[in-house]
C-alpha cells in the first residue's frame, strides 16, 4: 500500500512543474498580445468598401503590465510577404493604448488583396510576436 501512495505522490509534486513551462516561442507570462483582427469590422472580409480602411484588434494578457501602450502595424500584398516584404505600408512604433487604426498607405485598388497583422507593447516595454495574419 506505500508504494501506490509514493507514486501518486510524485504525480501531484510533478504536475505543478510540467504546467509552469512555457512552450517554444510562447510570449512570456503577463505580456498582451493582439488578437482577433478585424477590417471595417469584419473578420477576414472577402472585399470592403474603403480605400484607407479601419483595423482593429482585442487585446489579450495577464498581469499588471497587460496594457497596450504602442503599436505596430504591417501591410502586403500576400501573408507571405508579410514575413519578408515588401510591404504596402508599415506604420512603425505609434505609442497609443487604442487597439485600431486606419491603413495609412497608399490606395489601395478594386479587388486588391491585402494581408495584414501587428505586434503591440506592453507597459512594461516588453513587445509581442507578431499577430496572426488578418
Amino acid at each position: 500500500m506505500k508504494r501506490p501512495l509514493l507514486a501518486m505522490l510524485s504525480v501531484i509534486l510533478v504536475l505543478p512543474v510540467l504546467n509552469s513551462v512555457a512552450p517554444a516561442g510562447a510570449a512570456p507570462p503577463g505580456s498582451v498580445r493582439a488578437v482577433e483582427l478585424r477590417t471595417e469590422h469584419l473578420a477576414k472580409p472577402l472585399g470592403i468598401d474603403a480605400e484607407q480602411p479601419r483595423l482593429s484588434w482585442q487585446l489579450t494578457g495577464t498581469g499588471r503590465d497587460a496594457m497596450q501602450t504602442s503599436y505596430e502595424i504591417r501591410a502586403a500584398e500576400t501573408v507571405g510577404e508579410l514575413h519578408r516584404g515588401p510591404y504596402l505600408w508599415e506604420s512603425g512604433e505609434v505609442a497609443s493604448n487604442d487597439p485600431y487604426a486606419e491603413y495609412a498607405g497608399a490606395g489601395l485598388a478594386s479587388r486588391q488583396r491585402v494581408a495584414w497583422q501587428v505586434r503591440v507593447w506592453d507597459a512594461s516595454g516588453d513587445v509581442s510576436n507578431w499577430s496572426a495574419p488578418s
